[in-house]
């Protein structure tokens, strides 16, 4: 039997991140901690209920997400967790992923993954997802804009023993990069330097690349 929840919703905001940018965000990044959620705090995070399957779906958007607390990697996914997040990268493991969610939350101040709805049956979840943050530092190529960028996604979740053992997210790039793209564009109307750096926007083959330095961690 299906089991469908809509989410209240909740403040939220995705071209691809080169190697070269996805190692120095990496490096520099500074250590992310944050106190653990009490249930009754997960409750008042966009209605979402107390803890159960669909759940720890709103757990991990919230704790390590939302909050930014990593940490929480340790309680909610398997050792070998297996991810693809909305960006297109791939790997397996809890550190690896860490890395990833540090990346992100440099490159987008105020991250927030917002659940627009979400269906569970037995092991697995599903939920349509809203991503959004501030461009602070380079993100998939283009230099930082401080203008909001947003994109929906679709996270599927397998769950073992109530932890996440596996999510596969598919993300709208072609509109994030064209709003990238956008912000960009107005950004050096303004009167930002167009060659400042010597990063320039990558094609498509990037991911190969990006997906190397991350299983090679």
């Amino acid at each position: 039997m299906m089991h469908r929840r809509n989410y209240g919703s909740w403040w939220s905001r995705s071209r691809r991140a080169t190697a070269t940018e996805w190692t120095q965000e990496c490096d520099d990044a500074p250590p992310v901690s944050a106190a653990p959620l009490q249930e009754a705090e997960l409750g008042a995070v966009g209605g979402l209920a107390a803890m159960s399957t669909p759940n720890i779906v709103a757990a991990f958007y919230q704790r390590i997400w939302n909050t930014g607390d990593i940490d929480a990697a340790a309680e909610l996914l398997t050792k070998d967790f297996s991810f693809r997040g909305s960006l297109g990268v791939e790997m397996r493991g809890r550190e690896p992923f860490k890395n990833y969610v540090r990346y992100v939350r440099q490159a987008l101040g105020d991250y927030r993954c917002e659940i627009l709805e979400c269906i569970a049956e037995q092991d697995r979840a599903f939920a349509k997802m809203r991503f959004s943050g501030i461009h602070r530092r380079l993100f998939r190529g283009h230099e930082p804009t401080g203008k909001l960028v947003l994109w929906h996604g679709a996270s599927l979740f397998r769950i073992t023993d109530g932890v996440i053992a596996e999510l596969w997210v598919l993300g709208d790039l072609a509109g994030l990069d064209a709003e990238l793209t956008e912000n960009a564009r107005t950004h050096l109307k303004s009167g930002y330097p167009e060659n400042s750096s010597p990063f320039r926007r990558l094609d498509m083959g990037v991911k190969d690349e990006m997906s190397e330095q991350v299983n090679d961690m």
